[in-house]
């Protein structure tokens, strides 16, 4: 008998469960990784005995170089989750008041319950997060998340936005966290906190798991000022060499290639451009995503959906009533052919309860 709960099946590994095809539950890349990446991965395995760098060189220099920042204002970790829970070790304790949004990504509500403070919600919903509501709310507030591009909607606050809570946060002496987990694959509209850094008083978080498709190798990074990241990295020494000399070496051989990343950016502005013609074509809602999933709207038998499609078909997409979306489902941005397995299912079945 299958005891695997419900909210949890969706992030198995495929190799521990034999119903599994393809995982479009956890806005992965589906590209497998490129040569270089590959090469520069064989290449540590004979360095396997070794820590590797302490200060994660040449990684973190290349990092602060594409950014135009020190290396001081870079500190490279074991994801963006990591890069989250540092900056909150790092800026707030017990009791402390910290803002999120509501319905945001999960991992701001976990790290904020880790270390025990008391978390406020922000008004969010389907069209993204209401910045003026998150204003009002920032007095008092020792830490702040923000997610831009959103997850799980995908969509980019409006212009102005970040800069707005960024002021706002500042003035009332409140760091900011944003995580830019899907910055890659958002627009020209897109705005970036990464300009406000040396400004003081915000992390900007960021990873390789999504555009650059690295998400087994577990790499991120966060950037500050040289003060405020000096802080995070006291943190840090509790556990040092958490990020593997597999994760340094294969992504700093992706980012060395930086048409790699361009094309596989394309692919999936492409890709997703095609879904959402498809969703539309048959009448299913769903929100104009900036990143590399779409929230659609399968109605009431939307767990029924999910189960279905893992058990018959070996396809995991998210039911999103557990990220506070009932009704709808996240699903990754997949190619042609997958999308043409998947998307009569899904058409077929709301055509079915809508009938």
């Amino acid at each position: 008998m299958d005891t695997t709960s419900p909210a949890t099946w969706y992030a198995r590994e495929p190799g521990h469960d034999r119903r599994f095809r393809v995982r479009l539950s956890l806005s992965e890349s589906l590209l497998r990784p490129t040569t270089a990446v590959t090469a520069a991965l064989a290449a540590e395995i004979d360095r396997v005995n070794l820590y590797p760098d302490i200060e994660c060189e040449p990684l973190r220099g290349t990092i602060a170089l594409g950014l135009g920042l020190s290396a001081e204002s870079v500190i490279v970790s074991n994801g963006s989750d990591e890069a989250l829970l540092l900056a909150g070790l790092a800026t707030v304790g017990r009791g402390d008041r910290v803002l999120l949004p509501e319905r945001t990504y999960t991992g701001f509500g976990y790290v904020a319950d880790a270390l025990g403070t008391d978390p406020v919600l922000s008004e969010c919903g389907l069209g993204g997060m209401d910045v003026e509501d998150f204003r009002r709310k920032l007095p008092g507030a020792r830490l702040a998340f923000v997610a831009n591009p959103h997850n799980p909607t995908g969509r980019c606050l409006p212009p102005g936005g970040i800069s707005a809570i960024y002021r706002q946060a500042r003035d009332h002496g409140c760091v900011l966290v944003v995580d830019e987990a899907y910055a890659e694959f958002a627009g020209s509209h897109f705005e970036s906190a990464m300009p406000l850094v040396e400004g003081g008083g915000i992390i900007v978080t960021r990873t390789f798991s999504k555009a650059h498709g690295l998400a087994g190798l577990r790499c991120g990074f966060l950037a500050a000022e040289p003060g405020l990241a000096a802080r995070v990295a006291r943190t840090r020494r509790a556990i040092p060499f958490s990020v593997s000399r597999f994760a340094l070496a294969g992504v700093k051989a992706a980012l060395d290639r930086p048409n790699d990343l361009a094309s596989a950016v394309t692919r999936n502005t492409s890709d997703r451009a095609r879904m959402m013609a498809d969703l539309n074509s048959v009448s299913i809602d769903h929100v104009e995503s900036d990143t590399n999933f779409l929230l659609a709207n399968l109605g009431s038998t939307t767990p029924a959906m999910a189960l279905h499609l893992h058990e018959h078909h070996g396809i995991t997409i998210r039911d999103a009533a557990t990220l506070g979306y009932p009704h709808w489902a996240r699903i990754g941005v997949c190619g042609r052919r997958l999308w043409s397995e998947v998307f009569p299912l899904l058409a077929a079945r709301h055509h079915s309860c809508n009938a």
